[in-house]
């Protein structure tokens, strides 16, 4: 990692020491393999656990709304039944419930476990990926010093 990235990080009994001194070094490597990874493979599956985590993250930003709406909307469907007793108005008072307790379930619950998955996602496949093309690196390096060390004989 230090060769790649100038980022030197901590070992275990360092980073227990400062936690957070080593998030902040581990978070600079990180933008520097995604520097790499932009630059090396820049069509990589990574791209898409990365847009994945996205989607996951704007959507659990968003629960709020979604929450929201979903309260207005029960709120209106129950006043519009309450001034006109109309039986439409008391299934769609039902349905906007079901949307209510979906958007609490779903933003609270579900939603948080997903977006966790869809980055740990990301993380380890851009990892992966950087790891790979690093070892690739580090082989052609191997066998150019090999070369030229056999050419010099």
């Amino acid at each position: 990692m230090k060769q790649l990235c100038q980022v030197s990080l901590r070992s275990e009994d360092e980073e227990t020491e400062d936690p957070k001194e080593a998030d902040q070094q581990i978070e600079q490597a990180f933008v520097q393999v995604r520097a790499v990874m932009r630059r090396e493979d820049d069509a990589g599956i990574w791209t898409k656990h990365n847009a994945e985590y996205g989607f996951a993250r704007n959507l659990l930003g968003s629960r709020f709304i979604w929450l929201t709406l979903s309260l207005l909307g029960t709120a209106a469907c129950a006043l519009a039944w309450y001034l006109t007793g109309d039986n439409a108005a008391i299934a769609t008072t039902v349905l906007d419930c079901l949307s209510l307790l979906c958007a609490f379930l779903g933003g609270w619950y579900l939603l948080p476990t997903l977006a966790k998955e869809a980055a740990d996602r990301y993380a380890e496949g851009i990892w992966n990926s950087f790891l790979t093309i690093a070892n690739k690196d580090q082989e052609d390096t191997n066998a150019y010093q090999a070369d030229s060390q056999g050419d010099s004989k």
